[in-house]
């Protein structure tokens, strides 16, 4: 789960109100959240040395937090069209990198088979493609402009997140079935599904700045979506939380359910 690239979203001054500030803060929270759980994860695998750990930390923490402040950065940085240019692909190389790991993840957790080895290279070479076609496009600058390249390497980050969230919520499936006969643990079924949640999300928010874009050469965000993003980054945030670091209070309603 990974903050989605929003550069090249533009508002004119009647947008510049309350309700893109409530967007702000949505992205702001999901933001914040993809660093923390980013943190929290590559500390865990300090003690364990795992490789789950590793590669979710290194995807919350690129792709989540680190790509979309340099974003963040170059979007101040317009004045000056080279500074911008080096921002924008540099924080799309991390972030797809990030998006990688992600499928690579779910490729090597999930479904170590070869439909999962086709859906990985898939995910990695549209986003590798995507990547290329934009360091040689004539317009590197911000805000981005929607150029073929944006929209291959976006087939690759709906791969890289639709691809868990579909898997999460197979999981989860299964796992509904084995608690009710007390084979599964109730706290471990709610974290799948929160995932799936969370994973859904981040497509949506994807979604709706591709709708925005949809025929134009940056999105224009209108106050209903501004308001459908805040819910969104909102919503993801939360679910990655209790994804991975579920608090004891909400903990103990799954301990009393337990058969």
């Amino acid at each position: 789960m990974t903050a989605p690239q929003v550069t090249g979203l533009s508002a004119d001054s009647a947008h510049m109100d309350g309700m893109q500030g409530i967007g702000v803060a949505g992205l702001s929270a999901f933001v914040l959240t993809s660093l923390a759980v980013g943190l929290r994860l590559m500390a865990l695998y300090r003690r364990t040395r795992q490789f789950p750990e590793l590669a979710m930390g290194l995807s919350f923490f690129t792709a989540g937090f680190l790509s979309t402040a340099m974003n963040l950065v170059g979007n101040h940085a317009q004045d000056d069209p080279t500074v911008a240019m080096w921002l924008r692909l540099a924080a799309a190389l991390i972030s797809y990198s990030g998006y990688a790991l992600m499928a690579f993840f779910v490729w090597r957790v999930f479904r170590r088979d070869t439909v999962g080895a086709v859906l990985f290279a898939a995910c990695a070479g549209l986003l590798a493609a995507g990547f290329v076609m934009q360091v040689l496009s004539t317009r590197p600058v911000l805000p981005a402009p929607i150029d073929p390249g944006f929209w291959v390497a976006f087939a690759g980050q709906v791969i890289a997140y639709g691809w868990p969230a579909a898997e999460a919520l197979h999981y989860w499936t299964l796992l509904r079935r084995r608690q009710r006969i007390g084979l599964a643990e109730p706290l471990m079924v709610n974290r799948f599904l929160m995932w799936g949640i969370a994973n859904a999300t981040v497509v949506g928010i994807w979604g709706e700045v591709a709708y925005s874009m949809a025929g134009q050469e940056t999105a224009v965000m209108t106050d209903a979506s501004y308001l459908r993003l805040a819910l969104l980054g909102f919503g993801c945030a939360a679910t990655t939380w209790l994804a991975f670091f579920p608090p004891r209070a909400y903990a103990r309603r799954f301990e009393r359910a337990r058969p």
